[in-house]
């Protein structure tokens, strides 16, 4: 962490199935006037083929989150 950049992870410990591994890192970054808001997510299933299956099923869940981010830090 910095001045200009902080985080936080949350890492599965019981996850659902097909996940075996989950990191979410949380990153903001200061930006002169405006913040920029990262969302950093390795994760593995155990399998190649299912993690680029289960890529775009992320893909769909968190991509709301930038309207949502918007429309919250703009309220």
């Amino acid at each position: 962490m910095s001045e200009n950049k902080c985080y936080f992870i949350d890492e599965g410990r019981k996850l659902p199935f097909p996940l075996k591994k989950w990191k979410h890192k949380h990153i903001s970054h200061r930006a002169e006037q405006s913040t920029i808001i990262e969302d950093n997510m390795p994760f593995y299933t155990g399998n190649v083929i299912t993690d680029l299956l289960f890529y775009p099923v992320l893909l769909v869940e968190f991509l709301p989150r930038v309207w949502q981010y918007k429309s919250y830090f703009t309220a």
